[in-house]
């Protein structure tokens, strides 16, 4: 559990904020052991400015996004292409990001 100073002291304006755990292995087989539940260990890599793209499309006004229909709609198959959890570098948390901001 992270305190709420300790977490104060990593809250700059702009930061994305992404929550994890890691525990070791031994610590895995006991929770397995415990609950008699499995559990999936899913190794991702942490795309902090991949992030920082979907983060900003926040700040974006009306005005900001291209004006003619065709450019917006390739800027939105380019970030479907970046954040789609079937792409080799997209992930399904980014994806229901995207889907949320857009």
């Amino acid at each position: 559990v992270v305190s709420h100073a300790c977490h104060a002291m990593w809250d700059f304006p702009g930061n994305v904020h992404i929550p994890v755990i890691m525990i070791s292995q031994a610590s895995g087989r006991m929770l397995v052991a415990a609950s008699g539940e499995k559990f999936a260990i899913d190794i991702t890599a942490v795309e902090a400015n991949a992030w920082n793209t979907l983060d900003s499309l926040q700040e974006l006004d009306r005005d900001d996004w291209p004006a003619d229909s065709a450019e917006r709609a390739a800027w939105f198959r380019e970030l479907i292409r970046a954040h789609h959890p079937e792409s080799p570098q997209g992930s399904w948390e980014r994806w229901r990001f995207l889907r949320k901001v857009v």
